[in-house]
């Protein structure tokens, strides 16, 4: 193997590839995304990835995630038990669950949106019961009591950024610095009523769907489903 770092995004997904033996389905595989893509990336047309998927690669081949995303730092981490991780059987999703919240009530402030951990799903659950895409997938913590009794404080959201605004339902969206979930109804005219489920403490507001990008607003994904301890 060569001393010399590769020094593009594309090069980097391909050594981590050559270095575990994979070819490009398998690689895809792993990661749940397609091997098209995976020759896109290697060809070098795109300077950088997503965070997302710079983390996801990290976590599931022992890579230095820094180094997968800007080629700075050593390529492994230093546990070896990371490098010689055995590989995600392929009906396992993993799920980024982010630091920031989505505030359930006056609004978080999303200070950061790095990945805190990951969450494992069953990809063919996410498939057919969700009909989702697990790639499309991500995950932010409740705060807050403006969304009550759906959703509580605590809760685990599943987020589908794929799903914008196609009907209503209940949304992560980013107002300026502040990160919200709500119930999102399109009603006829078109406009958005942005509903808080504790309509006792909590009343909703009107949108113009054509004012979302003057007013700041940011649809970040349809929530699909939540978790909650007992």
């Amino acid at each position: 193997m060569s001393s010399e770092k590769p020094n593009t995004v594309g090069k980097r997904i391909q050594f981590i590839r050559t270095h575990f033996g994979l070819n490009k389905k398998q690689f895809a595989e792993r990661l749940d995304i397609s091997d098209s893509y995976v020759s896109f990336l290697e060809s070098n047309k795109r300077t950088k990835i997503s965070d997302q998927l710079g983390h996801s690669i990290a976590y599931k081949f022992g890579v230095n995630p820094v180094w997968v995303l800007v080629g700075e730092g050593e390529i492994f981490r230093s546990c070896p038990s990371a490098i010689e991780r055995p590989p995600i059987p392929g009906d396992v999703a993993q799920v980024p669950l982010y630091f920031a919240e989505a505030s359930a009530g006056g609004g978080a402030i999303a200070e950061t949106e790095e990945i805190k951990e990951y969450i494992q799903f069953k990809a063919s659950w996410i498939r057919g019961d969700l009909r989702a895409v697990p790639a499309n997938l991500f995950m932010l913590k409740v705060t807050g009591d403006s969304m009550e009794p759906t959703l509580r404080a605590g809760d685990l959201l599943l987020v589908d950024k794929a799903e914008q605004l196609r009907d209503s339902g209940i949304y992560v969206v980013r107002i300026g610095d502040f990160t919200l979930v709500k119930r999102i109804k399109i009603a006829p005219g078109p406009k958005l009523l942005i509903i808080s489920d504790n309509a006792e403490r909590y009343g909703p507001d009107t949108v113009d769907p054509k004012n979302l990008g003057e007013l700041n607003i940011d649809v970040l994904g349809r929530v699909i489903w939540h978790g909650r301890n007992l």
